[in-house]
């Protein structure tokens, strides 16, 4: 049974897709042009999110409606940890194109813009076409990856396995390559044995130095190692798919190459109380094993910790005390997905 929060996610998702499909349908009314998306040509060498533009072209009241909703989706998606935060808009509009291209969409588009004359730097500026039409698809696709995620719910380190460790892909490029590795990543996910899904890329693979030849086949680890090495990323693999990116993802947990890594959600005391060495090592192994029973949960931290409580010698000690046990008990329950 899918848990509350992924129905009222997938409810967000229905809804926003709703108001998305009424601005088409006053397009359509009004016989204007669908709204269009671009990068903007100053479109940074090291960051997580291109700028983006709006265009113009249709009437102001459409465009700011629809800029209002691309907000409040980009709000919800967004994990990322930078300083400043980045703009909603701007967010919604970088996870709507890749969306696109994954899916080999007519409204993606890109082409590689020289940064002067004498550099043999290029990057990628993307456009969408229709904006409205194409943010309905996305919608529809979060909302059916929202109720997945409720029946069908994975620890990351299952999803590590299943996306990296035990697959691979036959063929994603020629050898001789004249594309970014954004698309790099994306044909290489897309024609892996088990499909890669993707989460984020960052916009600092949107970077294309010269022709270059790529091996773009066989292991996954071995392929994201070399991409994310070559730009200074690091990547892993959440509950929704690959993420690559300057920064890892605010909060939650991702699988990457080195192990499981689990981010603290905040640093602020949740319930009045701070976040505790033994909530964050509970987290780690009800990740890994969401069903794990409370007697192999401890033999579990004690083989892997030491208790920070100075009065125990180990986790199976602490759970021989009354009011150790008690601590042990809500840590286990507390940290269940």
């Amino acid at each position: 049974m899918p848990r509350k929060a992924d129905t009222s996610a997938a409810q967000f998702w229905r809804r926003l897709g709703l108001r998305f499909k009424d601005l088409v349908n006053e397009e359509q009314r009004e016989n204007s042009a669908p709204l269009k998306a671009y990068t903007t040509v100053n479109a940074s060498l090291k960051r997580e999110i291109c700028d983006w533009r709006v265009d113009d072209c249709c009437r102001t009241e459409i465009r700011s409606q629809f800029e209002l909703l691309g907000m409040q989706g980009g709000k919800k998606l967004c994990v990322l940890t930078t300083t400043p935060p980045p703009n909603p808009l701007h967010y919604w509009l970088h996870r709507l194109f890749q969306y696109l291209w994954e899916q080999e969409s007519l409204d993606a588009v890109y082409r590689l813009h020289s940064i002067s004359a004498k550099s043999k730097l290029r990057i990628e500026l993307s456009s969408i076409l229709r904006l409205n039409r194409a943010s309905i698809a996305f919608c529809s696709s979060l909302e059916r990856q929202a109720l997945e995620a409720g029946t069908h719910r994975k620890a990351v380190g299952e999803r590590f396995k299943e996306w990296i460790e035990n697959n691979n892909s036959v063929s994603a490029s020629p050898a001789w390559v004249n594309f970014t590795d954004r698309d790099l990543v994306s044909r290489f996910a897309k024609n892996a044995t088990t499909t890669i899904p993707i989460e984020f890329l960052s916009a600092s693979l949107n970077i294309l130095g010269n022709f270059r030849k790529v091996i773009a086949q066989g292991s996954p680890r071995q392929t994201f190692d070399m991409v994310a090495n070559r730009h200074g990323l690091v990547w892993g693999v959440t509950e929704n798919g690959l993420w690559m990116a300057v920064h890892p993802p605010e909060a939650g947990a991702y699988f990457g190459s080195k192990g499981l890594v689990v981010q603290p959600e905040s640093n602020k005391p949740r319930r009045g109380r701070p976040i505790t060495k033994l909530t964050m090592h509970a987290r780690s192994i009800m990740i890994e094993d969401p069903n794990i029973d409370f007697e192999g949960f401890v033999d579990r931290l004690n083989d892997r910790y030491e208790p920070e409580h100075s009065d125990f010698v180990g986790y199976r000690e602490m759970r021989g005390d009354k009011n150790g046990k008690k601590l042990l008990r809500n840590a286990h329950q507390r940290a269940k997905p």
